[in-house]
């Protein structure tokens, strides 16, 4: 290769590294400091696309899998920095691959990030306790779920019982405002204004010890919930269970510090 055609390749290197540094300082987020992989399980080719796009941009090194078990054998073989998955995956599902992630001596510490749009309790509270670090709800903004991946993966060595709590960042797509009905147009603002529903069980403040109303035996704590209609009114609500008698489930608010059974 003459040295024009060296130096042409070497100014175009430079050039995608500085478009790249631009975007990233646009956007307000540095590139990891290391070289970070994410493997991305997610059946919707819409959406694995809009994630495959973002993570890119970030910086990071993108591996995708349509359903489970591509995605358990893809971490296997590819030793990923975080996995991305969605519960509803063909084959083996978000619930199956976490406890196969956990199992494996390879995988048993790599964080574990669900986004799924199956936002029922149970299910939160079972990827949870399958192994997942962390769980969003969708809709979520994709800024957050890379935010999110990139605390888990920055965090000191997030194993199965660590949770990554994701930022309090707004929810819903961007809609013009201006060209809907006044209903329509409050009802997108609340939208928008309504923090990521998220769950955990590695909540911030304490579980309180609760005894069962209707037998007296002592409430297991479950899983924490995280919602709210603003960044500033976040609501916290907790899951316990009556594991000496009725077996009861119960949900505690902390807004009211009343029990109610689910």
């Amino acid at each position: 290769m003459c040295c024009r055609s060296l130096c042409a390749v070497c100014t175009g290197a430079w050039s995608t590294i500085l478009l790249r540094a631009r975007h990233w300082y646009r956007k307000g987020h540095m590139p990891p400091a290391f070289p970070a992989t994410v493997l991305l399980a997610e059946p919707d080719a819409d959406t694995r696309s809009m994630y495959r796009t973002a993570f890119a941009q970030a910086g990071w090194e993108c591996i995708e899998a349509v359903d489970g078990r591509d995605a358990l054998v893809c971490a296997l073989m590819h030793r990923p920095s975080v996995g991305v998955a969605e519960l509803r995956l063909p084959l083996i599902d978000g619930l199956a691959l976490c406890r196969e992630l956990r199992a494996d001596p390879q995988t048993a510490r790599l964080p574990i990030l669900i986004v799924t749009s199956d936002s029922t309790p149970d299910r939160v509270a079972d990827a949870l306790r399958s192994g997942a670090n962390a769980v969003l709800i969708k809709p979520v903004p994709i800024e957050t779920i890379v935010q999110t991946a990139r605390d888990m993966v920055e965090g000191s060595s997030p194993g199965p019982a660590s949770t990554v709590m994701p930022p309090t960042t707004a929810v819903g797509s961007a809609v013009a405002v201006g060209a809907q009905q006044p209903g329509k147009a409050r009802a997108a603002a609340r939208r928008r204004d309504a923090i990521v529903r998220f769950a955990t069980t590695a909540p911030i403040e304490r579980p309180p010890t609760l005894t069962c109303p209707e037998c007296d035996g002592a409430l297991v704590y479950q899983v924490t919930h995280y919602g709210g209609i603003n960044p500033t009114a976040v609501e916290r609500w907790d899951e316990f269970a009556c594991e000496s008698g009725c077996g009861a489930r119960f949900e505690y608010r902390f807004r009211t510090r009343r029990l109610r059974r689910m």
